[in-house]
């Protein structure tokens, strides 16, 4: 039997044909099924067997390959093979069940896995016939490597003599060939080995299998040392190896080929030949050679044994004869990634010997990421072979990585019913791979629904309930009919003919610049913190900067850096007159610079700016400095970016949505000038702020620029701009096309689903958006699809593009989740952003976080929130805090008070409770203390869990009311930990609340109001100075220390109380929360306390951490908690110094050395702190006493160790 296999985008397909004579049986049908069986009568049996080759050949040709054919010999353990046959999809033939707890080996491992006698004994053998006479063309081709060898006069004497004597036939033994062999060939390369094993055969013939044997052996304790390898006179030494001798794991011995020759010739040996051979390998057993007797003889179990356990030259070896789970396991340590991979078969022998054995082996060196790929990629390939959960279950842990995607993929289709059962299973774990699970899940159901039928009633109730609802969209939704689809999924203007009006052209236009900058609350006061105008200077000063701005003029200052700390340090009178005519042509400092030049000299900075971010590089991080500005420099700039530059793309969205009458009025001159680069980025902006709203403050801005401009401009606002497609359409990838890689999108009542080539349509509209510029006809076709399917499509359009590598060409996939996605979306997308940085994604993860912010639902922009204070990528962070900030900004408020409104209620009602309706019966959820959910039924009573529904339930509210609780569950984890994490940072940097919000945003929020109540609370002064210190009652009202009530005014000022803050009554507050049990979020009463001397206040360093030792790993534990951070690289990238950016004015700096390397941070011994030097602030006693205890604390934690908090 000849058996093929197909695997396109489709199901997989299989093809056998066997031949009875004339007979000729072909089965072929969807890989997993019975399929369906022809025969046919040929005239005879020549006949028959060109029949079959034709056909073979008509199947290559499309597309098939070969695989193993029928079972093969008798081997130990569960391993059979043949055809590597993958579940497939619809048949109308029955599903027949296969044994996926049988390891089948494909054709392309049992051709690597080593012959042994009683088990597979692999392919014929060449016949000796001729054998000597290649043999010895062999060596005579090998005659100058051969002997420079033996004349080398460090070459041992008696292996040179037995050698010769071989070779010219006066004294022929096994150590003499042995010699020979490995003379002529230790200069082999690689690719010549193949050709050695001949070698082995021309022995054979001329003087016997037992000759060949020993010859091995022998060659196995040969080796030909090089000394010198690039010196005139490099010597090669033929010598014994000793028991000192290390290795051959990353050697290619010339004598490997002849022993996997012995071997083969051996397994097939009458007895006789056998036990000869035998026994003379048994005088070597005591040798350095002794695991090249246990490779030649694997039936040998005895030697296997004694081998397992010991410490031996070439231990490797001693892995193709181990016949049993028991040896593996006394083996497996001393076997490494590198043996698997780079030895000829080794792992095939292993799987073909154990089968499952080796699976926890496996495990180790998938989960090392520091393996080689190569290695990698060898192990995935055999633990997708494996028929078990554990090695299943490995794949699926490391889903997010490419190679083991692509095993993962291969074991779905090799094991289909195990991979519904686990990945249903890791779907509904809530700490499992739960995302790509359900992906996986539905891919796979949608890819073979009768598998996923017939074995529904087998699989666990938590695994049906998942794969039901997959396996009922795919039988009852039926295409929409074309008359029911919007005419855009229909004929949309790509597909037809169309009319191109010209562009109207009005010339003569301009832009009245302005600029001006309009700040939103507390956005001036966050640039930088503190920031100070200097002082007046004296008349020697005043000289001095004259001097300077000479210089300045003359062109004569001789670096950028001194010309930046004019314009921020000289006077400001003298400052502002040069500024004009400033042209730098790049900056030293520009993240400095940028922000107090704005604060010093307001909008006549801003074409300093402009300047800088019309240059290359870092423009994520100067362009949202324009975010507050205004002008036409600043329109024209951001149209720009908006056309040309993905990764600022979303700052010029944001501009264009915080500014819009300035942006149209700036931008319609250019939108209706003479066509080109700047003309069509000016419309695209436009068409922004009609997408966001303003198509009104277009027309009156076109308006005020005359009749001609408002009917120029026309176009870009009317229905007809759908008609408006690029010249050339992007290519849409071919997964697009298969229908088991992406949901169905559903019409708006869900009982229709989008024909294939209108979902291309759909495709190609999501192609042609843009961030903030989706194409016009896309929000009617929405309009009519049901969102919660569309964003599901979406998010699988998502996962197919994930699976195909992540193309660039193809990113606009990630884009359209911004289009069509919903909160599921960020649920699934939030973590894969904080993940991609860490695997070379940092370009996506910048996308995605465009993404995040372009959906701006609540849930998205706590994401991003999240993102941007807790994520150990510093550029990720930074980005996400700058879109957070322009977010705030849009709307008028910080960031802390966007976070402070971002807080979920998840649907609690006014009693902090959620409902959730099954229909005959109802629960109640409440949360705890530390905000877990809890459920109770109508009755009160506690239940440990939701249940799922049940048969009596109304399906449709039950279904829809455990899937709320279980977003709930997921989004509560985050939410609670960042809502901790953000009252601790509130403390610690003097965070304040009016006693209005105090009261909306904390005390009335149904989740908030359960930290607020398990805190110590403080009012403070006008001054500054502590006021009260009250709580949060259970009822909700405030009560002091004496459990007296308390009154808050809407315009008092409160905040989270630190321990410094409350003083005399600390010990009064901490035995009222002992006493009514509270529990705190974080350590705040109990919180360590830390104050200077007046002496040590008064001084601008801290003698006492000088010259201390400092572990590396606690420095990198401080710098999560957000103060702390690296400087900038210098040589050899190298760290010099931590600084500590302290909440509100002042830093601390502290040099270090050695230095950190970039290359290695955990490679180090330790730092010693050669300096603890304070900026910002003349000393310590100018920082508020609250921040000098958290500093110390941070401190004495790097050096004494312990807790942290």
């Amino acid at each position: 039997m000849r058996c093929f296999e197909h695997r396109g985008t489709g199901s997989a397909k299989f093809w056998w044909v066997s031949r009875d004579g004339a007979v000729v049986t072909v089965r072929f049908g969807r890989a997993g099924t019975a399929g369906q069986t022809r025969v046919k009568e040929l005239a005879d049996e020549a006949a028959a067997i060109a029949h079959v080759e034709g056909l073979a050949s008509e199947k290559v040709a499309k597309g098939y390959v070969e695989v193993a054919a029928g079972a093969a010999a008798p081997v130990p353990g569960p391993v059979v093979s043949g055809p590597d046959v993958p579940a497939g999809g619809a048949t109308d033939e029955p599903v027949v069940p296969r044994d996926e707890d049988v390891l089948v080996l494909p054709a392309q491992w049992t051709r690597k896995v080593q012959p042994r006698r009683g088990g597979r004994v692999g392919g014929s053998l060449p016949r000796l016939a001729g054998a000597v006479a290649k043999a010895e063309a062999l060596m005579e081709a090998k005659r100058p490597e051969r002997a420079e060898v033996l004349a080398a006069p460090r070459s041992d004497g008696e292996l040179v003599a037995a050698a010769e004597g071989f070779l010219d036939g006066s004294r022929v033994t096994p150590l003499g060939a042995a010699a020979a062999v490995v003379a002529s060939t230790h200069a082999c390369e690689h690719r010549e080995f193949g050709q050695l094993a001949v070698l082995a055969d021309g022995w054979i013939a001329a003087h016997g299998l037992t000759f060949a044997t020993r010859a091995v052996a022998e060659a196995a304790g040969l080796d030909v040392r090089r000394r010198g390898y690039s010196s005139p006179d490099k010597q090669e030494n033929l010598r014994r190896v000793t028991p000192a001798d290390r290795g051959g794991r990353w050697s290619f011995d010339p004598w490997l080929p002849l022993a996997e020759r012995v071997r083969a010739r051996l397994a097939v040996a009458d007895d006789d030949g056998y036990e000869q051979a035998r026994q003379a390998l048994a005088g070597y057993r005591s040798t350095v050679q002794r695991t090249i007797t246990t490779y030649l003889m694997p039936t040998e179990s005895p030697w296997a044994d004694e081998d397992c356990g010991a410490d031996l030259y070439r231990i490797e070896l001693v892995g193709f004869a181990v016949s049993t789970p028991e040896q593996w396991d006394r083996l497996a340590g001393k076997i490494d990634a590198a043996d698997l991979s780079l030895r000829g078969g080794l792992l095939a022998t292993l799987l073909d010997a154990v089968g499952p054995a080796v699976t926890p082996h496996l495990i180790g060196i998938l989960n090392n990421r520091n393996a080689y790929t190569d290695q990698r990629r060898t192990v995935i390939g055999a633990l997708a072979l494996i028929p078990t959960d554990e090695a299943f279950g490995a794949l699926l842990l490391q889903a997010d990585d490419k190679p083991a995607a692509a095993g993962l993929s291969e074991a779905m289709q090799r094991f289909p019913v195990r991979a519904l059962r686990l990945l249903g299973t890791a779907a509904a774990d809530p700490a499992g791979n739960r995302g790509p699970a359900a992906e996986l899940l539905r891919r796979h159901v949608t890819a073979n629904p009768e598998v996923a039928g017939a074995a529904l009633p087998s699989l666990p109730e938590v695994v049906r309930w998942q794969v039901e609802p997959i396996l009922a969209s795919l039988s009852t939704v039926p295409q929409t009919p074309a008359g029911s689809l919007h005419p855009l999924l229909v004929t949309p203007p790509w597909t037809r003919a169309r009319a191109v009006a010209a562009p109207v052209v009005v010339t003569g236009l301009t832009a009245p610049d302005v600029p001006r900058l309009c700040w939103a609350p507390g956005e001036r006061e966050a640039l930088v913190p503190q920031f100070v105008e200097p002082g007046p200077e004296d008349a020697a000063g005043l000289e001095r900067w004259e001097q300077e701005a000479a210089k300045l003029r003359e062109g004569r200052m001789s670096h950028a850096a001194d010309e930046e700390k004019f314009f921020v340090d000289a006077p400001r009178s003298l400052a502002l007159e040069l500024l004009p005519g400033w042209r730098p042509t790049s900056f030293w400092s520009p993240g400095w610079t940028l922000p107090r030049l704005l604060l010093r000299f307001g909008a006549d900075a801003i074409p300093v700016v402009v300047r800088r971010n019309r240059q290359r590089g870092s423009l994520d991080v100067y362009g949202p400095l324009l975010l507050p500005a205004e002008g036409a420099e600043v329109a024209a700039l951001m149209a720009d970016w908006l056309d040309r530059l993905k990764a600022v793309r979303w700052i010029a969205v944001s501009w264009l949505r915080r500014h819009p009458q300035a942006a149209a009025r700036d931008l319609v001159p250019a939108a209706v000038g003479p066509v080109g680069a700047e003309r069509r980025a000016a419309e695209q902006a436009l068409r922004v702020l009609v997408a966001a709203g303003h198509a009104d403050v277009v027309r009156a801005a076109a308006a005020d620029h005359g009749t001609a401009a408002a009917s120029a401009v026309e176009p870009l606002l009317s229905a007809d701009a759908a008609e408006a497609v690029p010249a050339r359409l992007p290519d849409l990838p071919p997964w697009i096309d298969d229908a088991g890689a992406l949901t169905p999108v559903l019409s708006r009542d869900r009982r229709h689903a989008l024909p294939p080539e209108a979902v291309r349509h759909l495709c190609t509209m999501l192609a042609m958006s843009r961030l903030g510029l989706p194409y016009p006809g896309l929000a009617a076709v929405r309009e009519t699809l049901d969102p919660v399917a569309l964003a599901e499509f979406g998010w699988s359009l998502f996962t197919a593009w994930e699976s195909a590598g992540f193309p660039p060409k193809q990113s606009w996939v990630l884009e359209a989740l911004a289009l069509i996605g919903d909160d599921d979306t960020v649920r699934r997308l939030s973590p894969v952003v904080r993940a991609w940085p860490g695997v070379g994604g940092h370009a996506r993860a910048t996308i995605g976080l465009d993404v995040l912010y372009a959906i701006g639902s609540e849930l998205a922009l706590i994401h991003l929130h999240a993102i941007s204070r807790k994520v150990r990528f510093e550029a990720l962070k930074y980005g996400a805090d700058s879109r957070v900030r322009a977010v705030a900004a849009e709307l008028g408020l910080t960031s802390d008070q966007l976070a402070d409104r971002l807080v979920p209620d998840f649907g609690l009602n006014d009693r902090n409770t959620l409902t959730l309706d099954y229909g005959p019966r109802r629960f109640v959820v409440t949360f705890d203390e530390q905000l877990k959910p809890l459920v109770m039924d109508e009755d009160g009573r506690r239940r440990k869990e939701l249940p799922r529904p049940g048969a009596n339930d109304d399906e449709a509210l039950a279904t829809a009311a455990y899937r709320r609780f279980s977003a709930l569950k997921k989004d509560l984890r985050s939410v609670a930990a960042d809502q901790v994490r953000r009252l601790e940072e509130a403390m610690v940097t003097r965070r304040r609340w009016t006693g209005a919000e105090f009261r909306r945003l904390l005390v009335g929020h149904p989740l908030m109001v359960h930290l607020a109540r398990r805190l110590v609370w403080v009012t403070y002064r006008a001054d500054g100075a502590v006021g009260t210190a009250f709580r949060v009652a259970e009822d909700g009202s405030l009560a002091d220390v004496d459990d007296k009530a308390f009154t808050l005014a809407d315009d008092d000022v409160a905040g989270v109380a630190h321990p410094v803050d409350l003083e005399a009554d600390l010990s009064g507050w901490t035995a009222l929360f002992l006493d009514y049990e509270i529990l705190q979020p974080f350590p705040q009463l109990h919180r360590p306390v830390w104050r200077l001397t007046a002496e040590q206040a008064a001084q601008r360093t801290l003698p006492e951490f000088v010259g201390v030792a400092v572990p590396v790993d606690r420095l990198m534990k401080l710098e999560r908690r957000g103060w702390w951070g690296r400087s900038v690289p210098m040589d050899a990238g190298i760290q010099t110094t931590m600084e500590c950016d302290l909440p509100g004015p002042g830093g601390l700096d502290f040099p270090l050395d050695p230095g950190i390397s970039v290359n290695d941070v955990y490679d180090q011994s330790g730092q010693i702190f050669r300096d603890a030097r304070l900026t910002g602030v003349e000393n310590f006693a100018a920082l508020d006493p609250v921040i000098v205890s958290e500093l110390l604390c941070d401190l004495h934690y790097l050096v004494d160790g312990g807790s942290l908090r």
